[in-house]
């Protein structure tokens, strides 16, 4: 159901929402306090979280709180946090 990277877990594993991986990738109000629970927990996100996440940061960029050349950066940051996540793939029974 999940898909693991090849790593062991070195901390606690926790669901994390694209709204809190956002702040990771931008810096915005939130970001020290996402890096201290991106250091706490291991991510684990559902099947979806890499479109929700573009389409954060296209929206971020639309709303100019984003600089196109951050945008390069911004991805960047959000492909080396999808290396390490886990990723609940969909299911019929999560469906249901």
């Amino acid at each position: 159901m999940a898909r693991r990277t090849s790593r062991p877990l070195t901390r606690a594993a926790a669901f994390w929402d694209s709204s809190a991986l956002i702040p990771l990738c931008v810096h915005q109000g939130l970001t020290p306090r996402a890096i201290a629970l991106y250091k706490t927990y291991e991510a684990v996100v559902w099947w979806a979280t890499p479109v929700e996440i573009a389409s954060a940061l296209a929206r971020l960029v639309r709303m100019s709180r984003l600089d196109t050349h951050d945008w390069p950066q911004a991805r960047r940051l959000a492909s080396n946090l999808a290396d390490a996540w886990s990723v609940i793939q969909p299911s019929n029974t999560i469906k249901a």
